[in-house]
């Protein structure tokens, strides 16, 4: 008996031991769990009369009953105007499905927070946000030059070559 227990013991630990190899978190606390003698506890949740509801059975109703009141709640309509897409009580949420403008997008940017998960497109947040700065510091660039390039031409045609700009453009040397 003990001998039997020993390996299953044994067999539960190398399946630990493989799930954290790979990377696979819920079978490696699912198997620590039942090493552990800790089953998964269902919390208490209170009935919409504020009693406590205990039995699984009972919370898993209560739960139906509450994603069901909020996803088929009516919408409120602010103006009162009706609307082409109601239907009965509810109304179609438009989309808005145009391209977004640079704003929105520069916007959403600055708006992204250091050290999340990127998306599905594997792109941190930290680098979205460096290319934007990398672009402003070329936009700022552009723009000096273009500053330099029209002072040298003012100077230019002021008083020739002499005052440091050559004819090559405008830039200074």
């Amino acid at each position: 008996m003990r001998r039997d227990k020993r390996r299953w013991t044994d067999n539960q630990a190398k399946k630990a031991e493989e799930a954290a190899k790979k990377g696979n978190m819920k079978e490696l606390y699912d198997t620590m769990r039942v090493l552990t003698n800790k089953p998964k506890k269902a919390r208490p949740i209170k009935s919409k009369d504020g009693h406590l509801l205990t039995n699984e059975q009972v919370q898993m109703e209560r739960w139906r009953e509450y994603f069901l009141e909020i996803l088929t709640r009516d919408i409120i309509k602010n103006d009162g105007d009706e609307d082409e897409d109601d239907v009965g009580n509810q109304r179609e949420l438009r989309t808005n499905t145009e391209v977004p403008s640079k704003l929105e997008i520069l916007q959403a940017i600055k708006s992204l927070k250091n050290g999340k998960a990127p998306g599905v497109d594997r792109i941190p947040p930290e680098v979205l946000k460096l290319i934007h700065i990398q672009q402003q510091q070329q936009q700022q660039q552009q723009q000096q030059q273009q500053q330099q390039q029209s002072y040298c031409t003012q100077l230019l045609k002021r008083f020739g070559q002499k005052k440091g700009c050559q004819k090559t453009g405008g830039k200074l040397y």
